[in-house]
């Protein structure tokens, strides 16, 4: 875990225009509230924004999404906050 500690910080020092650009309409609760991590750890996976309050999906857009549809990337993201989470399995490994 040491390790992707370091990694995590270094991927936000050297985070792309697109993921800068993103992260200010996520921090700070902007998007309708929610609250957001950028470039947590996540198990074995670094993941570069997540809302955990919701739970997990992932969802991926390629930077000129962004750039040319930033209120639809925005607004499926919002969408994807109302997501019904699917349920965990217990430690048995059948729902029991």
């Amino acid at each position: 875990m040491g390790a992707l500690v370091g990694v995590s910080k270094l991927l936000r020092k050297k985070s792309t225009n697109t993921e800068n650009d993103l992260w200010y309409y996520l921090r700070s609760r902007r998007l309708k509230g929610l609250k957001f991590r950028r470039q947590p750890i996540l198990g074995a996976y670094i993941v570069d924004f997540v809302c955990l309050e919701k739970g997990c999906g992932v969802l991926r857009f390629w930077n000129n999404e962004f750039y040319e549809n930033r209120e639809g990337v925005l607004s499926q993201i919002l969408e994807a906050s109302e997501w019904t989470p699917h349920p965990t399995l217990s430690p048995k490994g059948r729902g029991e």
